[in-house]
């Protein structure tokens, strides 16, 4: 049975295109170091978000309304896993802005997004994740790369805080 509890969610994410400089081997727990977080030159948002924490049918999910900030009005973000499989990460976006996003470390998933003018293919390659979230709330790291076609690859710093009450 579904209960919902409230949740603070924040959200804070770099992302960037790699340079030399850039160690692809490094732990999750040095990437998200403030020394190195802060240091990536990149497209940086950290921002807070009201939304709802839930265990449902063994998968915990959490879900929020997406902000002017992100260029994604009008879309409802929902990230969840299943409890005895916390490796596995789905990031599934409805509304305005649809589509799905895996996270598996070591696992190169092809993903797709509608964002309404056009439909985008992509690879996410996830090169770490940790998960510490669970119905109190907690934290989700995951460092990520998206290759797009013909594009330079992107990668990205993800950083989730969900504090429920």
């Amino acid at each position: 049975m579904k209960k919902e509890k409230k949740a603070m969610i924040n959200i804070k994410s770099a992302h960037f295109t790699p340079n030399e400089n850039y160690i692809k081997n490094m732990s999750i727990i040095d990437a998200f170091a403030p020394a190195n977080f802060d240091a990536v030159d990149a497209q940086r948002i950290d921002i807070d978000y009201e939304g709802v924490l839930f265990v449902n049918d063994g998968r915990l999910t959490v879900k929020y309304d997406e902000s002017e900030l992100t260029g994604m009005v009008g879309a409802v973000t929902e990230i969840s896993f299943a409890l005895d499989e916390p490796g596995i990460v789905m990031m599934n976006r409805s509304g305005a802005v649809r589509g799905s996003l895996c996270f598996e470390m070591g696992s190169r998933i092809d993903c797709v997004q509608d964002t309404g003018d056009m439909i985008l293919s992509f690879v996410v390659d996830t090169e770490a994740l940790q998960n510490e979230l669970s119905e109190d709330g907690g934290e989700l790291k995951i460092a990520y790369c998206m290759e797009f076609r013909g594009s330079p690859v992107q990668r990205s710093l993800m950083h989730i805080t969900v504090s429920a009450s």
